[in-house]
């Protein structure tokens, strides 16, 4: 059985609760309350429990309550835990969160000696003047900063293209004639890893070289950083395996499940948790996002999200090609473009001898349309409920990650995607068929399909 975390709740809070809380309650709700403490505290916080429930007038004594607190722990059932202290708080009129320091924890730093913590030293104006420019990873692209974000449509590159900066870094070689700095990286591969591999492979292969040795780790599942103990155990994980310059989080979405991408409240616990891995590691935590329904508006969700950003880089594919343009650069030229393209590589043969491949970015020059009009792929769309759901689904896939994606499969996601209206007949998959239909009919069609699954053209 799974160990169930601490909510995180600090001394004075557990306190704030328990002053809230009827010492004389019910004894199952009272017993529970003391589990819940015994808990939180890892069996710590007996002097809490007993402190809180000498109040009441049908209190036992400290020998009978430690006799009840030492068996507690040894259920083999589900641990009661804090959350039900919060619950109880609430019901009372007051809410406490763990996250938020109390006011008498402001109140007893007056009490404490005078060490500060070092992070949040207070430097005279002198001397903070006298500093050296922000240095670079990539000279004039990328900063070593604390935060930065590309983004882009599915479909775009932008995986391909933050994985071949990010190579060049762990490899030490210059990426596009820009110098830069030897780096260690990490790179959370929490959107298609095992497309990730074949990416990786398909990089050794087309520059004849082996990433033996070169200082760039996988982290190849993903975790939720909206939750305090992944943030804390993924730095832990790359603090164990030596540490990082860069730490690749790819992408925003897959690491934020449920969040509401156009709240604060949300995006800024991430956002929160992503600045606690740079102050851990030392590293720039670069994100990869989704564009916003309306790409001219930048990328999906919150605001703040680019005010919280050092750089900012956005990838675009229009119909003469693909290229990358700085949006921001907070300590540097934010004007900087960069056309590419993707190369097919084959891997080798799959077990019904089919051929497997991923795809290697290739310098190319800046596409002439840009600056246009001309909108993402939209030569290549229709309008229509069904075109759209189908022609996002194949491209959140990944399709150029692997040898084909899996017909079924992308019906099974647009049936996740869609309901059917009330009243009316289930005729979905008909709409889907023939929207993946289009997607391989004529000169212009950008798959085609073959044995269940469609291939890229």
């Amino acid at each position: 059985m799974a160990i169930e975390p601490v909510v995180g709740l600090s001394e004075n809070q557990l306190e704030e609760i328990l002053q809230a809380l009827d010492p004389s309650m019910p004894y199952p709700e009272w017993i529970n309350v003391g589990m819940a403490l015994h808990h939180e505290t890892e069996a710590e916080g007996f002097h809490l429990w007993d402190e809180w429930s000498s109040q009441a007038d049908n209190y036992p004594g400290s020998e009978e309550l430690l006799h009840h607190w030492t068996s507690f722990g040894n259920n083999k059932g589900a641990p009661v835990t804090a959350r039900l202290l919060l619950k109880l708080a609430k019901e009372s009129g007051v809410h406490v969160d763990p996250d938020i320091a109390s006011a008498s924890e402001f109140e007893c730093i007056k009490e404490e000696d005078d060490s500060a913590d070092a992070r949040f030293a207070v430097v005279d104006a002198e001397n903070f003047a006298d500093c050296s420019p922000t240095p670079w990873l990539i000279k004039g692209v990328l900063p070593k900063a604390d935060l930065g974000v590309v983004f882009g449509e599915s479909g775009s590159g932008k995986s391909f293209f933050v994985s071949d900066m990010a190579l060049s870094l762990a490899r030490g070689k210059s990426w596009r004639g820009h110098k830069v700095r030897p780096s260690r990286v990490v790179y959370l591969a929490a959107e298609g890893s095992s497309g990730f591999r074949k990416r990786l492979k398909a990089y050794e292969l087309h520059h004849t070289i082996s990433l033996a040795g070169v200082p760039f780790g996988v982290i190849p599942v993903a975790p939720n950083f909206l939750m305090k103990v992944d943030a804390l155990d993924v730095a832990k994980a790359i603090i164990a395996w030596g540490g990082a310059d860069l730490v690749v989080i790819d992408t925003f979405a897959q690491v934020t499940p449920g969040a509401n991408e156009n709240a604060g409240e949300d995006v800024g616990k991430a956002l929160a948790h992503f600045r606690g891995l740079n102050r851990a590691l030392g590293a720039m935590v670069l994100l990869v996002h989704h564009s916003g329904k309306d790409t001219s508006k930048g990328a999906r969700g919150w605001s703040g999200l680019r005010a919280a950003a050092d750089m900012e880089l956005e990838v675009i594919r229009t119909e003469s090609g693909r290229a990358t343009r700085v949006t921001k650069q907070k300590d540097g030229d934010d004007h900087g473009e960069f056309g590419f393209e993707l190369e097919v590589v084959p891997l080798g043969l799959d077990e019904d001898a089919d051929i497997i491949t991923s795809c290697v970015v290739v310098e190319a020059g800046v596409p002439a349309d840009l600056n246009g009009s001309v909108k993402t792929n939209s030569a290549r769309e229709t309008s229509g409920k069904w075109t759209s759901v189908v022609t996002s689904v194949v491209r959140e896939f990944g399709l150029a990650q692997s040898a084909g994606i899996e017909v079924e499969a992308v019906i099974a996601e647009c049936l996740a995607r869609t309901e059917v209206p009330a009243g009316k007949r289930d005729t979905r998959k008909q709409h889907i068929r023939r929207a993946l239909k289009a997607l391989c009919t004529g000169d212009d069609a950008p798959y085609f399909e073959e044995n269940g699954c469609l291939e890229i053209l």
